[in-house]
């Protein structure tokens, strides 16, 4: 059977006085802020007024997203359209999983593990919004699973016929943090393989575990 254990995830969600970057008001000196696409942020401005949004003809003040490695910990950050900075990495696979999600317990430690790099990616002044511990499904080798279960491993009792003679019951897991970037295609190719068509992407190597 597929090998999957939890994977604990921390996150914390900032605001920054440098971001977003804002509009330049009517007759003010315009060399704060850089052309839009640069990656310079306007010193000393106010995430709350006149954000500078995408527009119809491409984002304005484009969006970030910064990875970095870092044995064992790998943080990413994303600074989003609306003023928050969400920032995240890999935590110590031994943090137990909890019988309810509401007993998650948030280790302090973690959170100022996260805080210490949203200061040297951001400088003293964020605000932290809020932080979140989460759990994820990570296969043994690190990849997803998308899989045909045969009907030999399905054990006794009922097993719900599929199409062309087919094993009826599908795996899609394993995804760890990559979840939501995967899931429309997951859910698109697991689709196709309940309806017995041609998948859109060839899946083969992730029904090996």
């Amino acid at each position: 059977m597929p090998r999957i254990t939890h994977l604990a995830g921390y996150s914390v969600t900032l605001r920054s006085k440098h971001w977003p970057r804002t509009a330049v008001p009517s007759g003010s000196d315009p060399d704060p802020v850089e052309e839009p696409g640069t990656a310079k942020l306007a010193p000393e401005t106010s995430a709350s007024t006149n954000p500078v949004l995408p527009g119809p003809d491409g984002p304005a003040s484009p969006c970030h997203a910064v990875f970095t490695d870092t044995t064992g910990f790998a943080p990413e950050i994303f600074s989003r359209a609306n003023g928050d900075v969400w920032l995240g990495g890999l935590n110590p696979p031994h943090t137990a999983l909890p019988k309810l999600p509401s007993d998650a317990y948030v280790d302090p430690a973690e959170v100022e593990r996260l805080l210490t790099v949203g200061h040297e990616l951001c400088g003293e002044d964020i605000e932290v919004t809020g932080q979140a511990l989460c759990f994820r499904p990570v296969s043994a080798t690190g990849r997803p699973i998308i899989a045909r279960m045969h009907e030999a491993d399905l054990g006794d009792g009922l097993k719900p016929p599929g199409l062309h003679g087919q094993g009826g019951v599908l795996v899609a897991t394993g995804h760890g943090p990559w979840g939501i970037a995967l899931s429309l295609g997951t859910g698109l190719v697991t689709a196709e393989m309940v309806l017995g068509r041609e998948t859109s992407a060839d899946v083969e190597q992730l029904s090996r575990w």
